[in-house]
């Protein structure tokens, strides 16, 4: 048998190329060519190469035996070499595979088991508890939203706080309850063209009646909570006039209506902001937040975002002693956005089929708001938004 007799059988008659006649006979390139080289040199074989598909193929094959027959025994030492020298490639690989379990395998037996830790949070710890409360805009009357509907949803939110509080506090202390009212608790009156065919009651229904169920749903946190703060700043459905003072505002008559009627719970305790300021920065647990309503930021393409980062950067510089900015308005609710090492907060709305929400966002709102929770050193630690459908 030659050369070529031997290379015929591993080709097996059909056209490869070089890397598949490498592959399949475990031999480098340099000896490829080597071989190709001898095969059409000696023994009148003939390779031929198509440069197109760039593929090698047997097409003459000699017929004289006897005239290479100690070419034959060179070639068939060549291939059996190279077989051999990659079984030996093969099990050299194997075993360092072999090694490298062995090793990985000892290392992780040496591992010793440990004791769980569950006091990684020192006893003294403590969290408060934030809830957001805005637009709720009680007096307004859609497809899906009107007074009783605004009870039901109201009592569901205190309900789920009352909830969440409960299952968080199981593993951390709550030191307080904390309540932002972010505005737009009363719907208005002559806040835009029109208003009048949208409402059910006047303002000073709205105020009266919201102030009434609100103070009963506090009270209910005074009785299980040290401390309730409530911290308010106004929103701007409730105002009452362009020309008028910042405190003209409905919402800050509802937030008064509360105080009072909660003026005998000692441990509930009322901030606002100072100097017709709409602007307030509160203090829960050592962390600092801004609140305010959302009307003051600016939307770019009627997305709020954009305006949101711009005052941020602004008032880092100018508002002292905060860490996190918390607002209402714009009905869709956002979890913790970061932004220049301070964080951004959205509360969600009470309104459903809002044509506020569909015409300026594109979007229908969907009934929320949100609660967290504050570590004194972790700041904002859990949070939830609240479903109210």
């Amino acid at each position: 048998m030659t050369k070529g007799d031997v290379l015929g059988v591993l080709l097996g008659g059909n056209a490869l190329t070089k890397k598949q006649i490498v592959d399949r006979l475990g031999i480098s390139e340099r000896q490829f060519k080597r071989a190709i080289s001898t095969l059409r040199h000696r023994d009148g074989h003939t390779i031929e190469y198509d440069p197109h598909t760039k593929t090698y193929k047997l097409v003459s094959i000699s017929e004289d035996v006897d005239d290479d027959m100690a070419d034959n025994d060179e070639f068939t030492k060549f291939i059996n070499s190279s077989i051999r020298r990659r079984e030996r490639e093969e099990a050299r690989n194997k075993a360092k595979l072999n090694t490298i379990e062995k090793v990985l395998r000892e290392a992780v037996r040496r591992l010793e088991p440990v004791e769980p830790n569950y006091s990684i949070i020192p006893d003294h710890s403590n969290q408060s508890v934030v809830a957001l409360l805005s637009d709720i805009h009680i007096g307004r009357v859609t497809s899906t939203y009107d007074e009783n509907v605004m009870r039901d949803r109201l009592s569901k939110y205190f309900t789920n706080v009352n909830l969440l509080t409960d299952i968080e506090a199981q593993y951390l202390p709550v030191k307080d309850m904390n309540f932002f009212f972010l505005g737009d608790f009363v719907d208005g009156e002559t806040i835009f063209p029109g208003q009048g065919f949208e409402i059910e009651i006047d303002v000073m229904e709205q105020a009266l009646r919201l102030a009434s169920l609100i103070s009963k749903y506090i009270q209910t946190f005074a009785h299980d909570y040290n401390t309730v703060n409530i911290w308010a700043t106004p929103g701007n459905h409730g105002r009452n006039g362009k020309y008028n003072s910042f405190n003209s505002n409905w919402d800050n008559v509802v937030y008064k209506f509360i105080e009072v009627a909660l003026s005998e719970q000692e441990n509930v305790h009322f901030h606002y902001a100072t100097n017709n300021s709409r602007l307030l920065v509160a203090s829960v647990n050592n962390n600092g937040f801004l609140l305010t309503h959302g009307d003051l930021i600016r939307m770019a393409y009627q997305v709020p975002y954009y305006g949101i980062t711009n005052m941020m950067n602004r008032w880092s510089q100018s508002v002292p002693g905060w860490d996190y900015l918390t607002m209402g308005h714009f009905h869709h609710y956002s979890l913790g956005t970061k932004f220049i090492d301070k964080e951004f907060i959205i509360n969600g709305s009470f309104l459903s089929g809002d044509n506020f929400s569909l015409e300026r966002l594109g979007a229908n709102t969907h009934p929320s708001q949100v609660v967290f929770g504050v570590h004194e050193k972790c700041g904002v630690t859990w949070r939830y938004p609240v479903n109210l459908y």
